[in-house]
């Protein structure tokens, strides 16, 4: 079977158009992808600051804690300075 210049052109028409959109979707999917792994990044940086948060407000109830103990100790001190200054 021989093909006609006319079928020829037009085939390769058809083929160039497929090639040219293979192309675009090619190029649409590598944009996606660069995205995704921005994203991903992104993510991780979130995590880490998340994590360095936490990290930082961890003292926070031992704080609580030690100043009950600190208040605790205080008042237990004005009380023995307000029974040592009633028996003088």
């Amino acid at each position: 079977m021989t093909e006609s210049n006319q079928e020829s052109f037009e085939r390769g028409k058809v083929e160039g158009r497929v090639d040219q959109t293979l192309d675009e979707y090619g190029r649409h999917f590598k944009d996606i992808n660069g995205q995704v792994a921005k994203l991903g990044i992104e993510q991780h940086e979130i995590r880490l600051s998340l994590n360095r948060l936490l990290d930082r407000l961890a003292w926070l109830p031992m704080l609580k804690v030690s100043l009950w103990v600190i208040v605790v100790l205080l008042i237990g001190i004005l009380g023995m300075l307000i029974v040592l200054a009633v028996q003088s």
